[in-house]
């Protein structure tokens, strides 16, 4: 389908870059055209017309997301980061209110005094992968669980409360996961080239946001692309080994387990001096209960969120042979995108890059700060993209979502990419009914729980 370029008369969100596919002709054709209904149909199996039907027919909102600009300015940033509280998440996916799974890192891995020419795929027979059947860690269940607990013990440590529904300011509850891949939607990475769905709802003007893990083909990974996943994780076991966690079920030594943080930050609009007298920004702010795994803590630095270190690793060519350009290119709009769109919402200042060749050999360790990135790839990706994008999306799901029953009905926001130079990618939102096929992305323990506070 052909996609109009914004009009001066076309309703948008807010002012934003967003288009609305507003008339009726509009929506039947863009129910009608494969292109868009059948890949949605498909990674459901279900008829195209089973989303109509759901959605009562007039529930679509067609959206195309801007294209990167060097001419766009950053009016948006991420702001006032404070961690509220943490979980562990243990193999077996039970979640526990404490550090258990917390791992400390060596204090500086890179200031030459780390050993190097160290094996990545050590400790790659015993490691456990995720059981992607097991549904005690789907989606938001976990951090729902952390709600509940806060909410029963707000007073049991010296962490801040969870910030209570509120009529006039809406919360957004969402996994790191889910921000990454909003923020990385107007670039061809890893989180969007495939096109992506999410499951939202709106429940006490709180709105909450979770991947849709069956989305998409689902392939198992083979032996050689375990071993290669598998050295991110022997990175982390490599500097976080020589301080054991405390009562730790698994140490690395399994996919599902994991230390959580849960981090209240705020998107906020940047401002002249002028318009903070007249209009302050903190009336503009979208506040986020974001939930994000911790790689590791540095010892003797600030608290959390300051002392958190994100670990990741990359192939790289032999040392004694230049990297083409493409590959830094590559390195620049892919990997240090996407770990910038990790650590930055959450507050994460650094990231430790292990460096290693074909086999899995570590040959060197860098450290990247987070809030250098976006001048580093400043002629590749662009932040203020990101940011803008970010708040043009959160302002568009304020405006369409609607407060539900959330055992009863939930909305998708399916994202459909397409970098060409002529059409732009798009997300589309319709209005869904649960049932087995279609979960909820709330329990009913944590509804009505909510529903007597």
């Amino acid at each position: 389908m052909d996609e109009a370029e914004p009009g001066p008369d076309s309703e948008s969100s807010g002012g934003g870059p967003w288009q609305l596919v507003s008339s009726k002709k509009e929506k039947r054709k863009a129910r009608r055209d494969e292109s868009l209904a059948q890949p949605m149909a498909a990674a459901r199996g279900a008829r195209p017309q089973a989303r109509d039907e759901a959605s009562g027919g007039d529930e679509y909102r067609d959206l195309q997301v801007p294209k990167p600009s060097l001419s766009i300015s950053n009016t948006h940033s991420f702001r006032n980061h404070s961690v509220i509280g943490h979980y562990s998440q243990v193999r077996n996916g039970d979640v526990f209110m404490d550090k258990r799974e917390a791992c400390h890192c060596k204090t500086v891995p890179d200031d030459g005094s780390t050993s190097l020419e160290w094996d990545l795929n050590r400790g790659f027979e015993e490691f456990e992968w995720r059981d992607r059947l097991n549904t005690k860690a789907d989606g938001l269940k976990p951090v729902l669980k952390w709600i509940l607990h806060k909410l029963d013990n707000p007073g049991e440590d010296a962490l801040k409360q969870y910030p209570r529904p509120n009529a006039e300011a809406v919360t957004f509850v969402v996994q790191r996961a889910v921000m990454t891949r909003i923020l990385t939607a107007p670039y061809p990475t890893r989180e969007s080239t495939g096109g992506w769905r999410l499951r939202v709802c709106r429940f006490q003007n709180t709105i909450y946001l979770c991947n849709d893990k069956t989305f998409g083909p689902w392939r198992n990974l083979t032996p050689a692309q375990k071993a290669k996943t598998y050295r991110r994780y022997g990175f982390e076991r490599y500097l976080t080994s020589h301080i054991q966690p405390v009562d730790s079920s698994s140490y690395k030594y399994s996919e599902a387990a994991g230390y959580v943080t849960v981090v209240l930050t705020q998107l906020v609009p940047e401002q002249s001096e002028e318009s903070k007298r007249t209009e302050p920004s903190a009336s503009k702010a979208r506040l986020f209960v974001l939930a994000a795994g911790v790689d590791g803590e540095l010892d003797g630095l600030e608290s959390p969120p300051r002392n958190y270190v994100e670990l990741k690793t990359i192939t790289c060519y032999d040392k004694h042979q230049p990297e083409p350009k493409e590959y830094s290119q590559w390195f620049l709009a892919n990997k240090l995108l996407r770990a910038w769109a990790q650590c930055y919402p959450v507050g994460i200042p650094r990231i430790v890059f292990g460096f290693h060749g074909d086999q899995g050999i570590l040959t060197s360790i860098s450290t990247f700060k987070t809030h250098e990135l976006p001048g580093m790839c400043g002629d590749v990706w662009f932040e203020a993209t990101s940011l803008n994008f970010a708040d043009d999306f959160t302002k568009w799901l304020e405006k369409w979502i609607k407060e539900t029953d959330p055992m009863r009905e939930m909305y998708e926001v399916t994202f459909e990419p397409n970098f060409s130079s002529m059409r732009r990618s798009r997300m589309r939102l319709c209005r869904v009914e649960i049932n087995d096929d279609h979960p909820s992305i709330l329990t009913q323990d944590f509804v009505a729980r909510m529903m007597k506070q």
